[in-house]
């Protein structure tokens, strides 16, 4: 069972995404109704989940607040004291729910470190016991910043060229704070969640420029593969280190090996 459960309207499945994938990076477990697998009973299983979460995310919209399934929902999480709502696009709330205070996450860009989604982070760490849910969002957007994306990019980048080892992800971290500090960047505050911040926004950059993913170099010092995230996000693997992503890792590699670089150097 999942410890949040996300209630929503269909209509606004786009932008709760961002919220729901958030909270999957940071390691936070959650469900919503997305996932409800093939001939499962709908309500059934909505029931089921909810009445395990220890956190429910209502997130209130027009079409939210007209929704008999979203206002039964938010009442439950409201009775057992366990709400956390947020409104995601402007409209007036009915009562008792117009009484509470509501995280607005209608100008929200999806960012981890943005004020109104590190409340919900904040009163999501106390509610599942994940203490740390808020600073963890901080320290993964500090390694999205430009000036540390572009750090990583270049260390990828003369590893890929080198043909060398790809960095471990606890070699990787020293590299890039090594890095920074030869280039007087203040990185304040870092971690695993930094790194993991840095390798996401590489990734995208890599998909933007339709480049081979540069990420492939840094893998687990256990398994010799990235972890389970590279896997959900850039090949829809389970992340379980079977026989089909030892072949996907040595391709990815390959790729990013044989590419032209020189424009980043």
């Amino acid at each position: 069972m999942s410890d949040i459960f996300i209630s929503y309207k269909r209509e606004d499945k786009a932008r709760v995404e961002a919220l729901y994938t958030l909270l999957l990076d940071l390691d936070a477990p959650v469900w919503f109704d997305a996932g409800i697998e093939v001939a499962m009973e709908w309500e059934a299983r909505i029931l089921e989940q909810i009445e395990k979460a220890r956190a429910v995310i209502v997130c209130w919209s027009f079409a939210a607040v007209s929704s008999h399934w979203v206002i039964r929902e938010a009442t439950i999480g409201l009775e057992r004291g366990i709400l956390v709502p947020v409104t995601i696009h402007p409209c007036a709330l009915i009562p008792p729910f117009d009484a509470l205070q509501s995280a607005d996450l209608t100008q929200w860009d999806g960012s981890p470190d943005h004020p109104e989604v590190q409340k919900v982070l904040l009163r999501l760490g106390l509610l599942i016991g994940k203490k740390n849910l808020a600073r963890n969002g901080r320290l993964r957007a500090g390694g999205q910043k430009e000036a540390m994306v572009d750090l990583i990019r270049a260390l990828l980048v003369e590893r890929a060229l080198s043909g060398g080892d790809p960095f471990t992800y606890k070699e990787a971290e020293e590299a890039l704070r090594a890095a920074a500090a030869e280039e007087e960047l203040h990185i304040g505050e870092f971690d695993q969640h930094s790194l993991w911040g840095a390798l996401d926004a590489i990734a995208e950059q890599c998909r933007r420029r339709r480049e081979p993913p540069l990420d492939v170099l840094v893998v687990s010092k256990d398994t010799g593969r990235p972890g389970r995230g590279y896997w959900q996000k850039h090949a829809f693997l389970p992340g379980d280190g079977d026989d089909l992503e030892k072949l996907v890792f040595e391709r990815h590699l390959a790729a990013v090996r044989a590419s032209n670089w020189s424009q980043d150097v």
